[in-house]
């Protein structure tokens, strides 16, 4: 089974997810897709994210967070690339992954995002438990929001058993805002007792 996390836009608390997915190792199966220059919330500092790309993988979210299918292709791949270049200048290395803003793409921002060389491009697509492994466009089994987090219970047995693909995409915001830390660690324990490598 494939078993991967993500955590979006770059919030300070998310050293708070990483700290508990290294509780239950499950760090080295995230990646933290961070806008750099959100205007929308309140950032990790720079050491924060070479914190971050030490403990798990970096992938970029474009340069201010804007929603790409509002801007030209010109804008689209500034604002990919933006993203790209200003997480490389602070970890030192290019990452590699990319997740649009809110999830909203179409096929010009796959594309742009093809353009600027990263090597998979993360939807909020939800409900799939179907390894898509070496497909450049990768979609999410649940997004951990008050609305549907709990689809996980149903969801993540159905990977495991059938050897497919369970990836669970978060915001550490939405996490403080409805208060879902204890049932954030409750997931991540459900998963760790069951998950068979």
């Amino acid at each position: 089974m494939r078993l991967r996390f993500s955590i979006d836009d770059g919030f300070s608390m998310d050293m708070r997810i990483l700290d508990l997915l290294e509780k239950y190792r499950f760090a080295d199966k995230a990646v933290f897709y961070i806008a750099t220059e959100n205007p929308q919330i309140w950032l990790l500092s720079d050491d924060s994210i070479r914190e971050i790309s030490r403990r798990a993988e970096v992938g970029s979210h474009t340069l201010h967070h804007e929603v790409l299918t509002r801007l030209t292709p010109d804008e689209q791949w500034g604002e990919i690339m933006g993203g790209i270049l200003a997480l490389e200048a602070i970890i030192g290395k290019k990452p590699e992954k990319f997740a649009p803003p809110r999830g909203w793409y179409n096929d010009q921002v796959i594309e742009s995002a093809k353009k600027c060389g990263v090597s998979e491009f993360r939807t909020m697509k939800q409900g799939c438990i179907i390894d898509q492994a070496g497909s450049f466009v990768q979609p999410i089994s649940v997004h951990f929001h008050p609305d549907h987090y709990k689809d996980y219970f149903t969801l993540f047995p159905l990977a495991n058993t059938n050897g497919g693909y369970f990836h669970l995409t978060c915001h550490s915001w939405e996490i403080q805002r409805f208060d879902l830390w204890e049932e954030y660690e409750e997931m991540l324990k459900f998963i760790k007792d069951r998950y068979e490598n």
